[in-house]
Formats: C-alpha cells, sequence, structure tokens
C-alpha cells in the first residue's frame, strides 16, 4: 500500500509538500503612483513615477574642458537634488548657477560662504544678483569640488536653494555653503547652467546628476 509521501511524490511533490515546478512569486513592496503622465507601451519612464524617493532625472558627464555646463529638459518636480562632482578648474575662480537661461540683473539672491582650514572666509551676499554664487575664490579647486544642492521648485513660488559641500586646492580641504532663490514665481525648473566668473574651463571628467521627487 503507497504511502502518502509515495503518493506526493507521484503527483509532483516533494517531501517538503512543494510541487518541483513550483516557483515562489517575487514580492516588490513598493508603493508606486503613476503620475497622470502615459506610459507608451513597451516603454517605462522612471522619471514619471512616483516613488517617494528622489530618482535620477538627467546625468551629465563632460568629456572635454568647457567653461560652461547646461542641462537641459528637467522634467516637473517639485523638489529636486543636484549632485555635482567637479574634477577641477582650469584656474581661479567662483562657480556660479543660473535656472531656465534667466540672466536678469535682479533674479536672484544669495548668502555665500567659504571655511578654509584655520580661518572662515568672508561671507558674500547680493540680493539683487543675476546669478546664485555657489563657492568663493579662495581655492581654485585643483583637487576638486564636490557639494549638493538641494532645490524647493513650485511654479508659484520663488525657487529656494541650499547647497553644502566642499573644495580641495591640492591636499587642503575647505568647505563651502551657499543659499538662494531664484525669484521667478511662474515657471518650473527646466534647466540648469553652471559657469565661472572667470575665463576657466570646468576639467573633463566633471559629473552633474540631478534627481527629483
Amino acid at each position: 500500500m503507497p504511502t502518502n509521501r509515495g503518493i506526493l511524490e507521484e503527483q509532483g511533490f516533494n517531501r517538503f509538500n512543494r510541487r518541483e515546478d513550483y516557483t515562489e512569486p517575487v514580492v516588490y513592496d513598493i508603493p508606486l503612483s503613476v503620475t497622470n503622465q502615459v506610459i507608451p507601451d513597451g516603454s517605462f519612464d522612471l522619471s514619471k513615477v512616483n516613488l517617494d524617493t528622489f530618482v535620477l532625472l538627467k546625468e551629465e558627464t563632460v568629456s572635454t574642458a568647457v567653461d560652461s555646463i547646461t542641462i537641459g529638459g528637467i522634467p516637473e518636480k517639485a523638489q529636486l537634488k543636484i549632485l555635482v562632482y567637479i574634477t577641477g578648474l582650469s584656474g581661479a575662480g567662483e562657480i556660479y548657477m543660473r535656472f531656465n537661461s534667466d540672466t536678469g540683473a535682479a533674479q536672484y539672491d544669495y548668502q555665500q560662504l567659504d571655511w578654509a582650514i584655520g580661518a572662515v572666509g568672508s561671507p558674500s551676499g547680493n540680493t539683487s544678483a543675476g546669478f546664485i554664487k555657489l563657492t568663493g575664490s579662495n581655492s581654485d579647486g585643483a583637487g576638486g569640488y564636490y557639494f549638493t544642492i538641494e532645490i524647493v521648485n513650485i511654479s508659484s513660488g520663488k525657487k529656494h536653494i541650499s547647497m553644502y559641500g566642499k573644495a580641495v586646492d591640492g591636499t587642503s580641504a575647505s568647505l563651502a555653503w551657499s543659499v538662494g532663490t531664484w525669484n521667478n514665481v511662474t515657471d518650473l525648473i527646466n534647466s540648469i547652467t553652471f559657469y565661472t566668473n572667470t575665463a576657466t574651463n570646468f576639467l573633463a571628467g566633471t559629473n552633474i546628476k540631478i534627481l527629483g521627487m
């Protein structure tokens, strides 16, 4: 008389009471809420999905030295985070930022501070500027820059930015902070430009990532 185990094995079950051809389902515990933008068949654009966390929207790496970097086509997101890695500058210079190619003389305001080893740099600010100043000229950044920029990006309000990071001149690191505002209250940010106040270039390998949520 066959045993229960033998009957189960004949029916394709193993000794753990599981069919041999059974595959565990894969469960993704990620809350998703798709925006009202249609995702065409056969494609999936992560920038159109709200994961309640930052996702990569744009990335650019320069292959040769350039005097400015503009990243356009930024999707509409209420919060932006920019990760900036500058391999170095070709000479001493301050790093500036603008949005949507807006060069208006009173469209921005900022407060900026550098802190080198053993000394705090003098803060600089402008309440009626044509740019937001991110770093001072205390260092030529020969060892590179790395900083993070966070932005509140709401069309009906001013765009508030907060930046923190570091610069390395040879082997000496210095801190840099900047806060500022783009005074536009009708448009969302769709492009970002980085440039310097002098005839200096961003060196090859400089990388910028734009994330949004």
